[in-house]
């Protein structure tokens, strides 16, 4: 049995995030991917809310998952995030991006525990 290989497009890996063109097939899921070369794709029909704040960056609350991301000029990415136009978000290198560019510093994953959450709210 032969295996396929697959058209992944890795990016450019001086680019902190990728968004779709206009016209292009929206993406099922955004890809989160770390400096050590770990990675993790979570669906954008998970995707419950995004907050952003200009200081400390970008919060993304999944059904299973808690994102942060870190950085700096990450307006554009929070508004191709609510239209689920972003195809993968990267840690970068400082070295290789502007003062104007967006850049993304720190991604950091953590799982939800709602179950938590709920014993909480009953205890009020």
């Amino acid at each position: 049995m032969e295996h396929e290989d697959f058209d992944l497009d890795l990016g450019d890996p001086a680019a902190s995030f990728a968004v779709l063109a206009d016209g292009e097939t929206p993406t099922p899921m955004v890809d989160f991917r770390g400096h050590d070369g770990h990675s993790l794709a979570l669906p954008y029909a998970r995707l419950l809310s995004i907050d952003f704040q200009p200081v400390s960056g970008i919060s993304l609350e999944f059904q299973d998952h808690r994102v942060k991301i870190r950085g700096r000029n990450l307006r554009r990415l929070y508004a191709a995030l609510v239209q689920h136009r972003v195809v993968f978000v990267q840690e970068g290198d400082l070295d290789v991006v502007s003062e104007s560019e967006p850049f993304v510093d720190r991604i950091v994953v953590g799982r939800s525990e709602p179950e938590l959450e709920l014993e909480l709210d009953r205890a009020r």
